[in-house]
């Protein structure tokens, strides 16, 4: 896949973190 299609997938996995706990989540935990 593409880095920008990764990156899009990290950001959106980290907006989906901050509306369920409240804090930002690390791209790392999405692994």
């Amino acid at each position: 896949r593409l880095v920008r299609q990764e990156l899009s997938d990290a950001f959106a996995a980290r907006g989906r973190a901050v509306t369920i706990t409240g804090v930002p989540a690390p791209t790392t935990l999405r692994d």
